[in-house]
C-alpha cells in the first residue's frame, strides 16, 4: 500500500473525500459555475455574486487548504483559523480573476481579456470599480493572513500564498 495514504486514517480519508466532494459538487464548484453562467447578461444583487464567487474556484481553493488540515491532523480551532484561511483566499483569487479581466491584455492572461463584459457576467468591477476591487482584493488577503495569526513561521509559505494572488493583479 502507499505509505503516504497509510499515515492518514481511515476515518480522516472519508472525512477528506467527503469534502472534496462537497467542495466539487453541485454546493461548490460546478454548482458555481452553473450559476454564473445561468446569470448570464442578468442584473442580480451582489449577494448572488459573493454566493458564485464562493463557489466555483473558492470552494476548491477552501476544500484544498481544509484537506490539509483534516490530513495533518489539526485540531477544531486549527481548522476554524484554516478554513478562513481558505476561503479568504478563495475570495481573493476570484476577486483578482474579476480583476485581471478587466484589466490585463489577451497575452498577459492567456485567455481573452474583457470576456467577463462581453459575456455580461456581473463581477466585483462592475459592481465598484477598478480601484474600489482592487482595495478588496487587498483587504481580502490582508484578512486571509491574520486569520493565520495563531500559526507559527510553518504557516509562512500559506502567508506567502495569499499575497501572490493579490500581486497578480498588479
Amino acid at each position: 500500500s502507499d505509505p503516504a495514504v497509510s499515515v492518514i486514517g481511515s476515518d480522516r480519508q472519508l472525512e477528506i473525500i467527503n469534502l472534496v466532494s462537497s467542495c466539487a459538487g453541485p454546493l461548490g464548484m460546478v454548482g458555481g459555475q452553473s450559476l454564473d453562467m445561468e446569470m448570464e447578461q442578468q442584473e442580480f444583487p451582489f449577494s448572488t455574486l459573493e454566493q458564485i464567487h464562493r463557489s466555483k474556484t473558492g470552494a476548491l481553493i477552501r476544500g484544498s487548504v481544509l484537506a490539509g488540515a483534516i490530513g495533518a491532523g489539526c485540531d477544531g480551532e486549527q481548522k476554524k483559523a484554516l478554513e478562513q484561511y481558505g476561503v479568504k483566499i478563495g475570495l481573493a483569487f476570484q476577486i483578482v480573476d474579476d480583476l485581471l479581466n478587466a484589466t490585463a491584455t489577451t497575452k498577459q492572461l492567456g485567455k481573452a481579456a474583457g470576456s467577463d463584459a462581453e459575456k455580461g457576467k456581473a463581477t466585483y468591477p462592475a459592481y465598484f470599480g477598478i480601484d474600489e476591487t482592487r482595495k478588496m482584493a487587498a483587504s481580502t488577503v490582508n484578512e486571509a493572513v491574520d486569520s493565520l495569526a495563531d500559526f507559527d513561521e510553518r504557516a509562512e509559505p500559506l502567508r506567502e500564498l495569499a499575497r501572490y494572488i493579490y500581486t497578480r493583479s498588479n
